[in-house]
């Protein structure tokens, strides 16, 4: 098997890592994906459920990181 030694080159076509996600459009799209998501029963489920958990999370990142 032989290996190139060519740099890969991107393909021409759209790629999600350049699609500007900022501001009121970076709400929009999270408002999306979350109504999009919360739509399917075993998501919905699991996001209820993980939702105390992520709460306590940051709690505890909130108040004991560094000062």
């Amino acid at each position: 098997m032989r290996v190139h030694d060519e740099p890969v080159s991107s393909h021409p076509g759209i790629r999600i890592d350049k699609i500007p996600v900022s501001g009121a459009m970076g709400l929009i799209f999270t408002l999306g994906s979350l109504v999009i998501f919360l739509a399917l029963p075993a998501v919905r489920w699991f996001a209820i459920l993980s939702l105390p958990v992520g709460l306590a999370v940051a709690a505890i990142l909130h108040f004991s990181g560094r000062r």
